[in-house]
């Protein structure tokens, strides 16, 4: 079976983002945004066949946990699905459109926790 990953990598809370610091400030020159806090993190998208969803995730979460992040300082979360020549919906709507510039006209009835799983399955 095919199916499509992606791993969420971000620093742990107590761990100081100097980058992000950077990255936020640089924002601060170029934009009149007031930002309080920006903390980079990474994603990591994987197409992979394995024999089950179970197998699957049991597989990502062994590559999450031992080479994708660094689990003295990095936290991570990852969503596997199995990939089919369909393009992925959530609640009946296109990714893409809910990707697009039409994405908050569809989710303006939506509640939090929809939105929050949305943008979790794809970005």
């Amino acid at each position: 079976m095919k199916f499509k990953a992606k791993v969420y990598i971000r620093l742990r809370a107590a761990v100081d983002d100097s980058a992000g610091n950077a990255v936020r400030q640089a924002c601060g020159r170029l934009s009149d945004l007031s930002m309080q806090k920006l903390r980079l993190g990474k994603l990591i998208e994987i197409d992979f066949e394995a024999d089950t969803e179970e197998y699957a995730n049991q597989e990502i979460e062994k590559l999450s946990n031992r080479l994708f992040a660094n689990g003295v300082i990095e936290d991570y979360e990852f969503n596997v699905w199995e990939a089919s020549n369909e393009t992925p919906t959530y609640k009946g709507i296109s990714i893409f459109l809910l990707r697009g510039a039409l994405g908050e006209y569809y989710m303006k009835d939506w509640t939090e926790e929809e939105k929050e799983e949305a943008k979790k399955r794809f970005g």
